[in-house]
């Protein structure tokens, strides 16, 4: 199972944001769409109103769906409205959200297999990169569909190492 990357944003404004040096008023002005497989995605959240957020269906497997704080959060990052709280980084894209998470004993989970079902859901709408804020085990298949995204020219952003510069290497 792969797990969530921890976001760094509080109250006090983002921590993320002062790790690559961006600050919220240098606002991409890019359009196109992004991609983005997290945990469900809160569309009415105000950082996501009126914004191109567009949900994919992956198919469902009965499993009980995932929170909506960490992927909600990403989105925002990505984004969100340059008026809110959290500014996203490219407020006028169209984001496209692969809902790969789910739920279990009170933890949001993916599998290889919602994993890849995400990847092929995007990939067919042809983002210019895709976002994947998770970590876990090394994966063939995965790294297989990885390498036919990747090579078809979109870019995979893959958000690992919140453990700090001490912490194991993670896939």
């Amino acid at each position: 199972l792969y797990g969530t990357s921890a976001l760094t944003c509080d109250a006090d404004g983002c921590a993320a944001f002062d790790m690559v040096g961006w600050r919220p008023t240098e606002a991409c002005r890019r359009t196109g769409r992004v991609g983005l497989i997290d945990t469900a995605v809160n569309t009415a959240h105000p950082s996501l109103a009126g914004q191109r957020v567009r949900l994919l269906d992956i198919g469902g497997d009965g499993r009980a769906p995932s929170g909506k704080v960490h992927g909600t959060a990403i989105a925002a990052l990505l984004v969100g409205r340059g008026d809110s709280r959290t500014p996203g980084l490219v407020p006028e894209a169209e984001l496209l959200v692969a809902e790969a998470f789910f739920s279990t004993r009170g933890n949001d989970s993916a599998d290889a297999f919602r994993l890849i079902s995400a990847l092929d859901a995007l990939a067919a709408e042809a983002p210019l990169a895709i976002n994947m804020s998770l970590a876990g085990p090394e994966n063939p298949l995965l790294e297989r569909t990885l390498s036919a995204v990747a090579n078809r020219g979109i870019a995979i952003v893959a958000a690992v190492g919140n453990g700090g510069p001490g912490a194991p290497a993670a896939y």
